[in-house]
């Protein structure tokens, strides 16, 4: 959405790919899109990382819990576990 059609992004194992200043633009617009920054910083700043906290700050930006958790956990305010046990499967159809 943020780069032009024809550029291609995709996840490598290898970490060289957060060097291209194009993909760092591309997470900071996907991160931006999905929870506001100056929301997530207010959020942050309180501390508070229970499962309750989560939940009302999801619900507050209208997200999933377990995109917050992992947000949270992405930036090292929880652990990647604890952010798994907020994830949920989904079931698409086709």
């Amino acid at each position: 959405m943020l780069h032009g059609k024809k550029d291609q992004f995709l996840e490598y194992k290898d970490e060289n790919y957060k060097n291209d200043p194009k993909e760092k633009e591309a997470d900071e617009f996907a991160e931006e899109q999905l929870i506001p920054r100056a929301e997530y910083k207010a959020f942050v700043s309180k501390g508070d990382f229970s499962p309750n906290a989560i939940s009302i700050f999801a619900e507050k930006v209208k997200i999933e819990y377990s995109v917050a958790a992992g947000r949270l956990a992405k930036d090292k305010y929880i652990s990647r576990a604890v952010a798994n046990k907020y994830k949920r499967d989904i079931l698409i159809r086709r």
